[in-house]
């Protein structure tokens, strides 16, 4: 099985993040205080680009131990480690 450890979780949800938020992927290019759009080549749509960064909105206000219908008390207090597999 594929066990992800909760710092390598965040560490990729940190990256996904920063990676989704760069304005680099719509043509714009930044130095210092200047802004430039269309200084790079387009990698994203404008339009995707906006989409990602509304539903990145509405996630962060959501965080996933709220989305459950029942309430788990132990979610955050126990760890599976590969000394506990049988």
């Amino acid at each position: 099985m594929n066990h992800i450890h909760y710092a390598q979780q965040t560490e990729r949800d940190n990256f996904s993040r920063k990676l989704f938020k760069n304005r680099r992927y719509i043509g714009e290019y930044r130095y210092g205080d200047i802004v430039t759009p269309n200084g790079m080549p387009v990698i994203v749509p404008q339009e995707i680009f906006d989409a990602v960064q509304v539903r990145m909105e509405k996630n962060k206000h959501k965080p996933a131990a709220k989305k459950a219908d029942e309430e788990y008390i132990l979610t955050t207090k126990i760890f599976w480690n590969s000394f506990c597999q049988g």
